[in-house]
């Protein structure tokens, strides 16, 4: 279970619905969870309330109003889509769709399993699911990574795009992307108000576009240019 939930309400809410929620009614709301996991903006803010309501279809009396932004709802929501898939022990044949493990999804899309840990903090849903053998294990619906890949600008997308580029087109991005981070790290240092953290991750993307090897597959450099690209943009939105 987790212990890193933004909000205490969202907590002790996870701690009743595991507690006492019949199987059922865990298995409901985790879509529902997902539903609206889709549907939060990080320009916003919620109420507990508002997020009780859609999770559970109740709608609590004196509830604190404690607003959350965007961001946190989204971290806390994903937090609690594994945990209450966890204390539901759901089966994957029991899901009507295909679900597949950490290992499948890095095969499909050619990248490491590191890199799903990533897209998993970018906004892939998992849930913990019993696979084949009993074991328990990090699993993702079809549908939701469907959602992910077709997302705007996700990293996904990009490896999909880029994986059609030679390695020499893909290079070309990435140094196209270096000129353009060294821009913003330069901007970064003269500027005090933008966090000191962007001008070092500026230096990370530049030291990776220079070690890439000449001797790397199309795929892996795509994947990598794909990675790359995407902390760029993150970068570029603080600059």
């Amino acid at each position: 279970m987790h212990s890193d939930y933004h909000s205490t309400l969202i907590r002790q809410l996870r701690d009743q619905q595991v507690r006492f929620a019949p199987r059922e009614k865990k298995i409901e709301q985790l879509e529902r969870c997902e539903k609206l996991l889709r549907e939060i903006d990080s320009d916003k803010t919620y109420s507990y309330e508002y997020l009780c309501y859609r999770i559970t279809g109740y709608r609590p009396e004196h509830a604190p109003i404690v607003p959350m932004d965007g961001d946190q709802v989204r971290h806390d929501l994903h937090c609690l889509i594994e945990d209450l898939s966890e204390s539901a022990n759901i089966r994957a044949e029991e899901l009507g769709q295909p679900v597949h493990t950490v290992d499948q999804l890095s095969k499909m899309f050619n990248v490491s399993t590191k890199t799903i840990s990533r897209w998993r903090q970018q906004g892939l849903v998992s849930r913990k699911i019993i696979f084949d053998g009993g074991r328990k294990r990090v699993g993702f619906l079809h549908s939701s990574v469907d959602h992910f890949v077709n997302s705007a600008k996700n990293p996904v997308k990009m490896s999909v795009c880029l994986a059609k580029m030679t390695k020499q087109q893909c290079r070309a991005k990435l140094n196209m992307t270096a000129n353009c981070t060294e821009r913003c790290q330069r901007r970064s240092s003269m500027n005090r108000n933008v966090n000191a953290t962007t001008a070092k991750a500026a230096g990370k993307i530049i030291k990776l576009v220079h070690i890439q090897k000449p001797s790397s597959s199309d795929t892996m450099v795509a994947a990598r240019t794909a990675d790359v690209m995407h902390k760029a943009m993150k970068i570029g939105q603080n600059c």
